[in-house]
């Protein structure tokens, strides 16, 4: 298995997910060296080289066979082609987060080996726009993170949303109080749900408490961002199935390539759909029950990050 430095942010609220890239390649046997983009600390970000200095120390430290990039950071115009002269690695860009605007990508394309992007409408767009293919690479979980979990307060309530508040979400969550609403993440202190808030900060452990409390978890993709026609899936689809809680959805037209709609999860396409799902579902944990289980099985079967690391080592033959 190959050596790999994997470029990407690591912390322990909104960019998690790097760890379980490294987590998910490491079990599939590869040497993982992890590049954090950010200056960590303050004696970091006062002595640490610049981005491409720390990148050209890692690659002759490392001596990868394969480097990664993820979530759309590239470097500096010219960069790349410099730093492929230290190595004979090959060079994957991932931009594993739905509604990438892909301002990125022309250049990931010039520069890389391989790249992905999350979703069918994104990959087939930036082909089209820059002469190079994109492939697909979705986002996905790791069971062993999400997992069912039994909870106590405060992460007990019937309907949970958690994610970055926004006057879309506020919109639409509002209408949803009358069911036992609890809201996680940051800027809801700000809004008219501020008293539906049970906290703004989320380690990610407590990001799985949160949706496993839930009787039925609420995922609302952000609105407004990627190319046209953007119908892609977020990573709360794949976490919160893993987690093993019924969620409810904004009917995504990739969505049907990973779970079926109503039978694995509550879809909707407007506020009456989504309230009348609710609360029906609500009152048959028969239901609920078995929707779930079937959710998680899919997931497990198929939406992992070690069947998307697979897809990436398969992709550059190692």
């Amino acid at each position: 298995m190959p050596n790999i430095l994997l470029v990407s942010r690591f912390d322990e609220a909104r960019n998690s997910h790097s760890a379980l890239y490294q987590r998910a390649l490491e079990r599939l046997g590869a040497s993982v060296t992890p590049l954090n983009l950010e200056k960590t600390g303050w004696l970091g970000r006062l002595t640490s080289k610049d981005l491409n200095g720390r990148m050209e120390n890692a690659i002759l430290h490392a001596a990868p066979d394969l480097v990664i990039v993820t979530d759309g950071e590239v470097l500096r115009e010219g960069a790349v082609d410099e730093l492929r002269r230290l190595s004979g690695a090959k060079w994957i860009h991932w931009f594993p987060r739905p509604g990438h605007d892909g301002s990125l990508i022309p250049q990931a394309v010039k520069t890389s080996d391989v790249v992905f992007a999350a979703g069918e409408g994104t990959a087939s767009y930036w082909s089209e726009h820059t002469g190079g293919q994109v492939r697909i690479l979705d986002p996905a979980c790791d069971p062993s993170v999400h997992r069912p979990l039994r909870v106590r307060e405060p992460f007990k309530a019937n309907v949970v949303f958690v994610g970055a508040a926004s006057p879309y979400r506020e919109g639409i969550l509002s209408q949803l109080i009358e069911f036992g609403l609890a809201v996680w993440g940051p800027g809801w202190k700000k809004t008219s749900l501020r008293e539906y808030c049970r906290g703004e900060q989320l380690s990610a452990e407590n990001f799985v408490r949160a949706y496993a409390g839930a009787t039925i978890a609420i995922n609302i993709h952000r609105q407004g961002e990627g190319p046209p026609p953007d119908g892609s899936v977020n990573a709360r689809l794949f976490e919160i199935a893993a987690i093993g809680v019924v969620q409810a959805v904004d009917a995504r037209r990739e969505l049907r390539r990973h779970l079926v709609p109503n039978e694995e999860v509550l879809t909707y396409s407007g506020m009456e759909e989504l309230r009348d799902k609710i609360r029906y579902t609500l009152t048959d944990s028969t239901l609920r029950d078995r929707m779930s289980y079937a959710a998680r099985q899919s997931v497990l079967r198929r939406h992992t990050y070690m069947h998307r690391m697979r897809e990436i080592l398969d992709c550059v033959g190692t």
